[in-house]
């Protein structure tokens, strides 16, 4: 069996231009999903001084760290989305959300939003940390895809990527083809083999379960994913210490359940 081509080559080597796309670039006619070096790298390029990011109060820690602490310094104001419709006005230029949320789980009413937003010149983000499954799959990549609608933000968001040049490399892109072949079925795996994690819901009061990578991982928010988010911020958002995240992998679902349940009997829970 033959394995993906890998081409090294630095793409200027193709670009007639600077201002134009090479053979391997992406097609203005297309409106296609554009490749990052990571899930941050490009989510807030469509705000400027003054303008304003409305976004909710249960997201990933990465994203609550760039919108408190990078994304003020450029003079964008940030607000939480606790009432949608009351948060947004007339310089609001992007609503930022997840659903489900991570790690509470909330579900966001996206249909209603992205039919709200709009009338105010808004744009919406929706960041899948929680519903997509990972594309590589294998913990060893770090990516992000950010897939946009229409012309002029496609285009706009090619130009920020080349400007900055973070795009991702090639090496990387091939990882990530390598782990979407399989995707299909680790996801199918995951989903059906865990049903039994919910017969340990009386060992388990405060547990998120999530997909994750083709092995497990389990661990507690407040002291890995939402470490930079500040303590009293954490209880006010009502995420609490003992928060489990139990993120499933393909492993023999039995030989985890076990494993898991020993150790919540025999742990110092």
């Amino acid at each position: 069996m033959q394995s993906t081509p890998l081409n090294l080559d630095s793409y200027e080597k193709y670009q007639p231009t600077l201002s134009s796309n090479n053979p391997y670039d992406w097609d203005p006619r297309l409106q296609l999903p554009f490749c990052f070096t990571s899930g941050m790298a490009a989510v807030a390029h469509h705000v400027g001084t003054g303008e304003e990011i409305v976004a909710g109060d249960d997201i990933y820690g990465g994203s609550n760290r760039l919108l408190s602490q990078i994304i003020p310094k450029t003079g964008v104001v940030v607000n939480d989305l606790d009432e949608v419709a009351s948060a947004i006005g007339p310089s609001t230029k992007l609503v930022w959300l997840e659903s489900p949320t991570n790690p509470r789980q909330i579900i966001s009413d996206i249909r209603k939003i992205a039919e709200m937003a709009p009338a105010h010149g808004a744009i919406v983000l929706v960041d899948n940390s929680i519903m997509s499954p990972f594309i590589a799959g294998h913990s060893d990549v770090m990516a992000g895809v950010l897939a946009v609608k229409g012309y002029s933000l496609a285009k706009q968001l090619y130009f920020l990527r080349s400007a900055e040049g973070s795009g991702l490399a090639p090496f990387d892109c091939w990882i990530c083809l390598r782990g979407m072949k399989t995707m299909a079925l680790h996801v199918e795996k995951q989903q059906i083999d865990y049903r039994g994690l919910f017969s340990l819901r009386k060992l388990i009061s405060k547990a998120d379960r999530v997909l994750n990578y083709v092995k497990s991982l389990v661990s507690l928010p407040c002291f890995t994913s939402h470490a930079s988010t500040p303590s009293a911020v954490r209880e006010a958002r009502g995420l609490s210490e003992d928060l489990i995240r139990i993120s499933v992998g393909i492993e023999d679902a039995n030989d985890f359940i076990a494993v898991l349940d020993h150790a919540l009997k025999t742990g110092p829970l």
